[in-house]
């Protein structure tokens, strides 16, 4: 089951980055990254344990603990349905996040 969470974790990482190139975000632009609880336990613990790893790549803002949601409220954009393994598709929304000062 690790190799899989593993495996999970990469191609969610691989199709967001696909999704952040078509959607027009320049290579340094951060992402306030959350993907939505599917229910499927495999997928939902590798999100979870995987979460440093996910937004370190796609170069999300949301801390580890909060990248995983039940639901995506309103103010989250930029939601697409993302297939990642045979009957699986997870809803993730990545707009761009807000440039704050350093």
């Amino acid at each position: 089951p690790e190799l899989e969470k593993e495996g999970l974790a990469r191609e969610l990482v691989s199709k967001i980055q696909t999704l952040r190139k078509e959607s027009g975000y320049e290579v340094m632009d951060r992402i306030d990254l959350r993907i939505k609880r599917s229910g499927d336990e495999l997928f939902d613990s590798a999100m979870q344990e995987h979460a440093a790893h996910i937004n370190a790549e796609t170069l999300g803002t949301a801390t580890a603990d909060n990248i995983l949601v039940e639901e995506l409220s309103a103010e989250h954009n930029n939601v697409h349905e993302i297939p990642v393994k045979e009957g699986l598709n997870a809803l993730v929304a990545m707009p761009k996040a807000s440039v704050t000062e350093a």
